[in-house]
């Protein structure tokens, strides 16, 4: 089992439309031991909108806020994800994010979060992958929304079977949503133009992404 902790500071998201930034800034603050982003830096690189939330292509944004710190951004296209692709990056210290379909996520949480609302049906939440175990075939995420009943000191994650993660990550054209990380430019790591910017096509189709993450 691969397990890699976030800070003991967690950040949850203070508003619900909140997940992307708030995601974001755990591993930033985890991964790279730094405390200078801000959510409301991370928010206003991202153009948030209070009560709408962050469209997922304003995700390449973050470029302007962390490339002078060498930091890069990064997505999988979704054709090719797998439990295997996000094992590979926790096993490089890395911490992926996910994105999953909001009315996807309240049946895997069974209500017990309300998100989703009818008639909302392009929104999606944003979950840090921590920990692969493959013997007992479980994902464990970190949720930024808060349970309020949970000692997060005993218990910071959520436990997800390997079944369910695909159940939810998959979207209705059977293609996994992306995965999204950061990794901060060395003598190791080529960047590929190509590649550093993230999601500027959500699908194959070319359609443009202006959905709302919550």
């Amino acid at each position: 089992m691969t397990i890699i902790e976030l800070k003991k500071t967690l950040t949850f998201q203070p508003e619900i439309d909140m997940c992307v930034s708030s995601c974001i800034k755990n591993v930033l603050d985890s991964q790279f031991h730094s405390k200078r982003y801000s959510l409301k830096k991370i928010n206003k690189c991202l153009r948030y909108i209070n009560c709408l939330g962050v469209g997922l292509d304003s995700i390449n944004n973050l470029n302007e806020l962390l490339n002078k710190d060498k930091i890069y951004v990064f997505q999988k296209d979704e054709e090719s994800n797998n439990i295997k692709s996000i094992e590979r990056l926790i096993e490089r210290k890395i911490y992926p994010i996910v994105i999953f379909p909001l009315k996807d996520y309240e049946k895997w949480k069974n209500d017990k979060t309300r998100v989703y609302s009818d008639g909302d049906e392009n929104t999606y939440h944003f979950l840090v992958v921590v920990g692969i175990d493959r013997k007992d075939e479980i994902v464990y995420v970190f949720d930024p929304i808060k349970n309020k009943y949970r000692d997060y000191d005993k218990e910071p994650y959520d436990k997800i079977t390997f079944s369910k993660f695909y159940n939810v990550w998959v979207h209705e054209e059977d293609i996994l949503y992306p995965i999204i990380w950061f990794e901060r430019k060395n003598d190791n790591l080529n960047i590929d133009p190509q590649q550093k910017t993230v999601i500027d096509k959500f699908d194959k189709s070319s359609r443009q992404v202006d959905n709302n993450a919550k």
